[in-house]
Formats: structure tokens, sequence, C-alpha cells
């Protein structure tokens, strides 16, 4: 996100869970961490004021994911430092590692890091389901296909290198998945009679699909393995929990497009004026005192560019309503004093084209109003719900309260979102 200013006078970009103020534990040069930009409470929150002893988990290989699904819930809430290949934490939590997990990273880590290579376990039957293996627009447009090695794709020689190709294969979500059960275990977390909070992020289906595109072999075996982690951890879920103690919920994030060299109908969107746009706009928003507003000819600039699907005004989406899906989602996500890109700055929202993947390193990527992009599968399961398939519409933000209701918890007044299983 972009903010109004600095101390300076200067706009500029704010990651989302950017915290100067607390540092990471163990990486005191790093950037800090922690929920100090999240304005509401969330699930973990709620949680906790129904039972202040209650235990909170939360670990994934994205740090804005697990500070996103704690919130500012004070627990176990650790994600993986990509540098040093170790799961760390933010002094908002905690002041140092529990020895449990700074034994996991010194043990556990090493080991399962130490496997540098990824194979593929499709079936021969079931190769079908996906595009062939070998493509030139994957990855780097030479290791695309089974096996990938790490010594051969990336310099093994540098830490942090291998670090990051490791943790964007399966191998990453596998890390993760143990540490959660560990975490579960350490805690002492779902064996009291009130509701503790377990919360975990898969990152490999992104990574994956960015590198690879949603249809890639790679990211068939990686669906596969997921289920496996996913069979394993719901089973040792019913070993220490109980199979009738817990609820889940599973959703996503976001979708994604395929890759536009894999369908004639999607277009990959070549430009290289990303510059002059924010040195434009930097221009308006500092020369003046006042809110910058984009003028018309900026904006018929802008729109004669050919990943640029449509503008929108702040000051439209401060009016009435909007009937068309694409300025309800724009509304949906309108934060005053925060914008999502720098054409925000000038007050306006933009969209690609449909269709269109705007010039990157990635074979496919996410971030548009089209449904490729906004349809994720949303799933509760275990006691108070009946196995089946609703029909009727559903959002991400209907997730946490749906959750709170099985749970039994109390909720704020103002959520946008519902109770899904409500009679």
């Amino acid at each position: 996100n972009w903010t109004e200013v600095d101390a300076w006078g200067t706009p500029r970009r704010v990651y989302a869970v950017e915290d100067e103020g607390s540092a990471v534990l163990g990486f005191p040069a790093a950037a800090g961490r922690s929920p100090a930009n999240i304005q509401v409470p969330g699930l973990a929150d709620w949680v906790l004021a129904e039972n202040p002893d209650a235990r909170i988990v939360s670990v994934s290989r994205k740090d804005r994911s697990a500070i996103g699904l704690a919130t500012k819930a004070p627990g176990h809430v650790y994600w993986i430092m990509e540098a040093a290949g170790v799961f760390t934490s933010s002094r908002f939590y905690r002041r140092a590692l529990p020895d449990w997990v700074e034994d996991f990273n010194e043990t556990r880590m090493r080991t399962i890091y130490a496997d540098s290579v990824w194979t593929s376990i499709v079936p021969d039957e079931a190769r079908s389901r996906s595009l062939p293996d070998t493509a030139d627009y994957e990855w780097d447009g030479v290791h695309t296909y089974f096996p990938h090695r790490a010594h051969v794709e990336v310099d093994a020689a540098s830490e942090a290198t291998y670090n990051g190709w490791f943790t964007r294969t399966p191998g990453g979500d596998a890390a993760v998945a143990e540490l959660a059960l560990t975490a579960l275990e350490a805690s002492g977390a779902g064996t009291g009679a009130a509701p503790d909070y377990l919360a975990v992020s898969f990152s490999a289906v992104d990574y994956v699909g960015h590198r690879f595109g949603p249809l890639s072999r790679e990211q068939l075996d990686n669906l596969l393995r997921l289920d496996r982690v996913l069979g394993a951890f719901m089973d040792a879920l019913d070993r220490s929990v109980g199979p009738d103690r817990w609820v889940l919920a599973f959703s996503a994030d976001h979708g994604v497009m395929d890759v536009p060299e894999s369908d004639p109908s999607l277009r990959r969107a070549v430009t290289s004026t990303g510059r002059e746009v924010r040195a434009r706009v930097m221009d308006l928003a500092s020369d003046t005192d006042e809110p910058a507003v984009a003028s018309p000819e900026f904006m018929a600039w802008l729109e004669d560019m050919d990943h640029i699907g449509g503008l929108t005004s702040y000051e439209a989406l401060r009016g009435a309503e909007p009937t068309d899906s694409i300025r309800r989602w724009q509304r949906n996500g309108f934060f005053e004093g925060r914008h999502k890109d720098v054409l925000g700055l000038v007050g306006l929202e933009s969209y690609r084209p449909e269709g269109v993947l705007v010039d990157s390193d990635a074979a496919a990527s996410h971030g548009s109003p089209y449904h490729y992009d906004r349809w994720v599968p949303l799933i509760f399961y275990g006691p108070g719900v009946e196995a089946g398939v609703h029909e009727e519409r559903a959002a991400t933000v209907d997730l946490a309260p749906t959750m709170a209701a099985l749970a039994g918890l109390r909720t704020p007044p103002d959520l946008d979102g519902r109770d899904l299983l409500r009679r």
C-alpha cells in the first residue's frame, strides 16, 4: 500500500506488516514486522476475548500470512526467514523464540532442507490433467521439467538463494505443517474445554503457480503433495485433539489466470511505462498541499496503455453504491489514506483488461477483478457442519463469522461477512 505522505511530506510505499518498532527475532538488521497496520480485531482476537487463556498458533511461509491470520492476538506466530532458512517471529508477539522452535530450526529444518531435489509423484495416468512438462515460458525458461535440482537451478553456494528455491517448492509447505503440529503439542492447544485457535497458511500453490502456471505439471504435483500434507495434518489433529473436537475452515486469498502463452485468448501486455507513470504521479502528488487529482489529459494518456482496462476516480468510489461488479470490488477495497498502487496518490483506481497479464518474470499471476482471480474454495468441516454443497453466494469475509458461530464466539456488530450456516 501507498500512504499519503511520510514525515517529510513525500508519498511512500508501506509493506502490509511493516513495523520498524517490532524487531524480527534473531535478525536485528531485518525490517521489523507486526500487525500494527491492521485496523480491526480478527478471529484470533475474538477467541481471546472469550477466553484470555486461549492458545493462539499461526504458522506460514510468509510473514504477512502468519501475522494476518493471528492479527494482534499474542501467541505462537511464526514464519520462515528465507535468508537463513529458519522460522522466526516478531517482538510484538514474544521476547525470544521458545526452545522448541530453536530446536526445530537446528534439527528438523536442516533435515528438511537437505532434500534438494524435487521429483514428480504425478502418476502416468494423471499426466494428461496438466500441460506438458516442458514449456519455455516456465520458471527460467531452461529448468522447466522434472526433476528440479537446487544445485543446478540456482547458486547453491548462496544460502539465501538456495533457501529461496526450496521454500518455493512443496518442501516449504511440509516444513510449515510440521512446525504447526509441533506448536500444537508444545502449546497444549486443543486440550482444554474452551476453543483455541490454529491458523496455517500454505504458500507453495502461489509460488509454484507464479513460476510454472496453474495448469503446469509442477502445480499438479504440488497439489498432490499438499493433499497428502493436509490428510496427514487432519489425522494428527484427530490423534492429538480428538476426531470430534476440531472444526476446520479452508479457503484461499486469490485465484489465478492461465499462462498467456498456453491460451490464444490470453495475452501478455508488455509495458515500459511503469517508471514514467510513477514519476508523473509523484510530481503531481508532491507539487501541492491539497490532495492531488489526475487531469483529464493524464487520464487519457493512461487509458491509451494496453495494460489499463479502465480507471475509476476516488470521487466516484466515495459516491453512490456502484452498480457494476468491478466498481463494487474497488469500493470494497477502498481505504482513505491508503492506496493499492501509485495511481491512488492522484485519486485513481485502475484495473487491467480481461485476459491480460502485465509483463513480468512470472509465468502467471493474479490481481485482477475477473472471476478467474476472484473465485476461490470455501470449505467448512467438523462438528456442526452438514456434508453438502451450497449454491448461494458466499465470500471470504464470511469465513470468520461462520467459524465464530461454530465455536460459540461473539462477533463485532459491524462485520461485512455473515454466518453461512445460520438456519
